[in-house]
């Protein structure tokens, strides 16, 4: 498998800064340096699986919560995220997401062979 250091990174710090856990802290604890972690974090570096294990055990969270998404066949990549970001959501709130969601798919759906003929486009344009 391969791994999207972009990804991974970004998880990390969504995790870490959901926390409250200062960059430093967290390099520190993990054994690693505090400019590592920032090159993992922009995705300018990809971590070892130890990294990873370490990192996942101070986030007091999961290696597969961290490398979630780097699957390509990984459908159920954001279905935890929409869940929490529901949880809060009053009943009213929840019917207007889902309104403004199923709206947006059918869009994209209806619009997806424009829109890749327009990124072809500007891919021979370079």
């Amino acid at each position: 498998m391969i791994i999207n250091a972009k990804l991974i990174g970004k998880r990390i710090k969504e995790v870490r800064t959901a926390r409250k856990m200062p960059q430093m802290l967290l390099a520190e604890k993990c054994d690693i340096s505090d400019s590592y972690l920032s090159y993992i974090e922009c995705g300018r570096k990809t971590p070892s699986l130890e990294v990873i294990i370490r990192i996942a055990r101070e986030l007091d969270t999961t290696v597969d919560s961290l490398l979630e998404g780097n699957q390509n066949t990984d459908t159920g990549t954001y279905d935890k995220e929409i869940s929490e970001m529901m949880n809060d959501c009053s009943p009213y709130e929840k019917r207007v997401l889902y309104e403004m969601l199923h709206s947006m798919k059918v869009t994209i759906r209806q619009n997806r062979t424009l829109i890749e003929s327009e990124i072809k486009t500007s891919i021979k344009a370079y």
